[in-house]
């Protein structure tokens, strides 16, 4: 009889969900499917968000993947580079920067593999982030006629990308700023034979005018028509004068100095480099460069997730990471719709801020801001709490630990009279009772916070607490008292 052996396979390698990317102590280990459910960490100002947290994350993640970088600090990029070069993958990092070598045109990026008439959508959708930056910064909150101008603002800027469209007229900043200048302001002029021969906004109407459309353009271009011809002149001075300069103002900063020429010129590198391994880092930081630079961050973060999400994942599909420190800077309420999702394109978000009610009030503070950013934090895999004096966040880092069931004692004694002496304690001429309770409490209270550990020397370690639900089948628990110390 023969006996045939069966030879053994080869064990294949780990795929990236499965790799183990670092660890939190000898047990828990975080691995790749933990990283696309994202990070978020919120410690205050001293703790070591950057060169504790940030930096082993980003050695983890540059192990493994390309990405992204948000420069926060002008301080930051040293500390990266420093990275790379200990890594040998210096050749892997790009800096894109004022003054710099490389180009993004940014309007063309979006764009570029936009589908089949989204164009303006793509547009629309960037600029009207943008646009919530621009508000933000100029004191616009959240109500009613705030909301109002917003609407407008953002029907505006449609109206016009559809008629340079479909006029075939390049889609510029430039173009469309001269678009902007050159709307009629009153019936009158409107019907001038003057302002009809010199304006380029009615140059650009007639193109498109005379374009052949289908039935479905057409229509959207009347109704851009409508809107640019009579809807909006037939607006107040004031409200139309608003609605205006709310638009010339965010589309004027891609024209100006080192903004235009970084974003508004010829695109000269490929973002979509780090699903190969790439990474990018922005050094735009809004110390450095004030509202400029929080404008350029969120134009190419909007850009990111626009590229991220336009990706085709398939078998040998890679990985790649967004990162970005000082989240209060840069948070708009799209960012939430991309988070829910982007995990199943691969994209390893890391996010860190100072504290929770700094991003209530970059959203104007109102009940409505609360729960825009409690639900985009709802949807990080993974959240770090270092130390903090916040109450809401340190409120907030406590119910997340969950409640344990705890027994209370209760013991009360009185005489009948006005006063007990001693006398009467003595004599027994009292009655007493005795109780317990349970009831649910806290199993980290909110001043745990206060009292974790920060960086001092000679150790320079920082104690944070770890929420993760992947934790529990690893240690029977969803949070876990952590200590990192510095990158060896």
């Amino acid at each position: 009889m023969l006996w045939f052996r069966r030879k053994a396979r080869a064990k294949a390698a780990p795929s990236f969900l499965d790799r183990p990317l670092l660890t939190f102590g000898e047990v828990a280990k975080f691995e790749g499917r933990m990283a696309t459910e994202g990070v978020f960490c919120v410690a205050e100002l001293g703790w070591g968000k950057t060169w504790l947290v940030f930096l082993r994350f980003l050695r983890a993640y540059a192990s493994a993947m390309g990405g992204w970088i948000l420069g926060a600090k002008p301080e930051d990029l040293p500390l990266v580079q420093q990275l790379f070069a200990q890594m040998g993958a210096s050749d892997r990092l790009t800096v894109i920067r004022p003054g710099g070598p490389h180009r993004i045109n940014w309007l063309s990026e979006l764009v570029k593999f936009a589908p089949k008439g989204a164009a303006t959508e793509e547009v629309v959708g960037g600029l009207a982030s943008l646009m919530e930056i621009e508000r933000r910064s100029a004191g616009g909150g959240s109500s009613d006629e705030s909301h109002f101008f917003k609407e407008k603002s953002i029907q505006l800027i449609a109206a016009i990308i559809t008629v340079l469209r479909m006029g075939d007229v390049a889609l510029t900043a430039t173009n469309i700023y001269r678009f902007l200048m050159s709307l009629p302001v009153s019936h009158q002029e409107l019907a001038s034979r003057e302002w009809q021969e010199n304006s380029f906004a009615d140059q650009c109407m007639a193109k498109a005018y005379m374009a052949d459309l289908s039935a479905e353009y057409a229509g959207e271009f009347e109704h851009a028509k409508l809107h640019l011809y009579a809807e909006l002149v037939d607006l107040n001075d004031r409200t139309r004068s608003s609605i205006v300069s709310t638009v010339s103002v965010m589309i004027s900063r891609l024209l100006r100095g080192w903004m235009g020429e970084l974003w508004g010129t010829t695109t000269n590198i490929d973002l979509a480099d780090a699903f190969r391994g790439h990474w990018f880092y922005f050094d735009t930081s809004p110390l450095e460069f004030s509202e400029y630079g929080v404008s350029s961050l969120v134009m190419i973060k909007h850009l990111i997730h626009r590229i991220v999400m336009r990706r085709p994942i398939g078998p040998d599909s890679q990985p790649a990471a967004l990162m970005s420190d000082e989240a209060q800077n840069v948070f708009v309420t799209e960012d939430r719709d991309f988070q829910a999702v982007c995990r199943s394109k691969l994209c390893c978000t890391w996010v860190a801020t100072q504290n929770i009610t700094g991003l209530y009030a970059c959203l104007g503070g109102a009940r409505a801001a609360e729960s825009v950013v409690k639900s985009w934090l709802s949807l990080f895999g993974c959240k770090i709490f270092g130390a903090n004096t916040d109450w809401d966040t340190n409120q907030y880092s406590s119910q997340l630990t969950g409640q344990t069931l705890q027994n209370f004692a209760s013991f009360s004694m009185e005489s009948g009279q006005q006063t007990t002496t001693a006398w009467d304690r003595v004599m027994g001429n009292f009655k007493s009772s005795a109780g317990f309770a349970e009831r649910y409490e806290p199993v980290q209270r909110p001043e745990v916070w206060v009292q974790l550990r920060k960086p001092v020397p000679p150790k320079f370690e920082a104690d944070a607490i770890i929420v993760m639900s992947r934790l529990v089948p690893l240690i029977g628990q969803h949070w876990k008292l952590v200590t990192f110390t510095p990158l060896r």
